[in-house]
């Protein structure tokens, strides 16, 4: 039971505030000197899940072979890259061998995503071979986790942009090679033609190797420099300092501000500033995200989306959010903003339904995320959840879902059980959300054991009385 927790937490495993701070400290002088770093040599060939990776990427550029992949797909956007990621080919090499090549470049706005690759001259270690909590045979993202690049985006001593803000994806195509996507937050909009720099600090691995990340008082170098000029896909900026008041849940309303919304064909970003009451901004214990729904205020349609960042940073009366909006926005003209109030019928009961028995809701009178697939087959369970209705933040209504036999025990949960892996993905062109839950070792028949599929509901109602009209303009 330890070991899956551990496995399902480490999951979104990452780097910490105080980490994060001296990188960036770091990559704004980049001209300091540079401490030797050490590679860890890998004692063992790479899981053999890998080789298949290994001989499609021989053939394909980091591009085409992203493309390729289910979970890249997954992700929603492989047709707007495919019109808008520009070919670069730039390359920068490490003081030890190791080489940076930028395959492509998407940038707006508010996004830059880049797709790379990492050819290393000594090899990697998949994350089996550092934890032995891992199996060798775990999904291809957890094999690579913790190896790419941290990216920066400076333009001069400016820096646009300061690491990704969702967790990319990255592949070991072979023990030395790489391949990997990055999408940037941008703090403001490049200007067309812009020259800009796109620093990229060693991998979080390679820096606790070093005692880089891991270690209180160090600090990571610039690993490369490449130079990038700004190519800009088409977007908007609307509704900016629009002012209003939001009904609340910890308090009665949240003073809010509309700083922009930015849209694309690479995302629409909404974002909020929330003016703190006096008493809430020293505790940040005291602080909740304002709860909501958004809708299209002509048509009606409600708008799934997600939380970005981790809200208000530094000291201060404000907290700043960023939200994207899924699927098709671009004809938005008016956004309302309807609060809502969070398990308003106190506990819910647990829901629990046969696995062929779907779709399944979660209660809510106004909608919500509804478990609508479960797909059985190749030593894995593929659950899928779609929005319909009424929907807030998604890290909010889509819960864990327990996979249970006809007796009504956890699968991959016990003594002596197979060991499971978990991924999501949130398809960015439709906000549905699809979970991967990949056994390793499975006893002869174990997944046809299931039969049950529970999980505790998120529940909220709407109070459409007191929603907000943002006018786009």
């Amino acid at each position: 039971m330890i070991k899956q927790n551990y496995r399902r937490e480490m999951a979104h495993a990452g780097p910490t505030r105080a980490q994060l701070d001296r990188l960036w400290r770091t990559m704004d002088d980049p001209a300091r000197p540079r401490p030797p770093r050490g590679r860890t040599v890998l004692a063992a060939v790479l899981a053999a899940a890998l080789l298949t990776t290994v001989a499609l990427a021989y053939s394909l550029g980091v591009f085409d072979f992203l493309r390729g992949r289910e979970e890249y797909r997954l992700l929603g956007q492989a047709e707007v890259y495919e019109q808008y990621a520009r070919e670069v080919n730039l390359t920068a090499t490490a003081e030890n061998g190791d080489v940076l090549t930028i395959d492509r470049v998407a940038m707006d706005g508010k996004f830059c995503t880049v797709f790379y690759s990492v050819n290393s001259a000594a090899p990697m270690e998949a994350w089996s071979e550092r934890d032995g909590s891992i199996s060798a045979k775990a999904p291809d993202l957890w094999q690579a986790r913790r190896l790419s690049p941290v990216f920066s985006l400076y333009a001069g001593k400016e820096r646009l942009a300061a690491g990704r803000y969702d967790s990319g994806q990255q592949y070991l195509t072979d023990a030395q090679t790489l391949y990997g996507e990055a999408r940037l937050l941008l703090d403001r909009p490049p200007v067309e033609g812009e020259a800009l720099e796109l620093r990229a600090a060693p991998s979080w691995t390679e820096g606790e190797e070093s005692g880089g990340p891991a270690a209180e008082g160090t600090e990571m170098p610039v690993k490369w420099s490449v130079p990038l000029t700004a190519h800009l896909v088409k977007s908007e900026r609307l509704a900016q300092g629009q002012k209003f008041f939001l009904w609340g849940q910890s308090r009665n309303f949240e003073r809010l501000e509309v700083l922009s919304l930015d849209r694309s064909p690479l995302g629409t970003l909404l974002t909020i500033r929330e003016t703190l009451p006096e008493g809430y901004w020293e505790d940040d214990s005291l602080q909740t995200t304002p709860q909501f729904a958004l809708r299209d205020g002509d048509t009606g349609a409600y708008i799934p989306y997600g939380k970005l960042n981790n809200g208000r940073e530094g000291a201060g009366p404000y907290r700043t959010d960023v939200y994207e909006l899924y699927g098709d926005v671009s004809g938005l003209k008016n956004l309302e903003i309807v609060p809502v109030r969070r398990n308003f019928a106190g506990g819910a009961p647990r829901v629990v339904v046969d696995a062929d028995d779907l779709p399944v809701g979660q209660g809510n009178p106004d909608g919500g995320y509804v478990l609508t697939d479960c797909a059985v087959g190749d030593g894995r369970i593929v659950l899928t959840w779609r929005p319909e209705g009424a929907v807030i933040n998604v890290s909010q209504c889509v819960p864990p879902v327990e996979l249970l036999d006809g007796e009504g025990n956890r699968l991959f949960t016990g003594a002596g059980a197979p060991e499971a892996y978990r991924d999501s993905f949130i398809n960015r062109a439709d906000g549905s959300v699809t979970v991967i839950e990949t056994g390793v070792d499975l006893p002869e028949g174990y997944l046809e054991r299931l039969a049950q599929l529970a999980f505790w509901p998120e529940r909220y109602e709407l109070l459409p009385e007191k929603a907000v009209t943002i006018a786009l303009k």
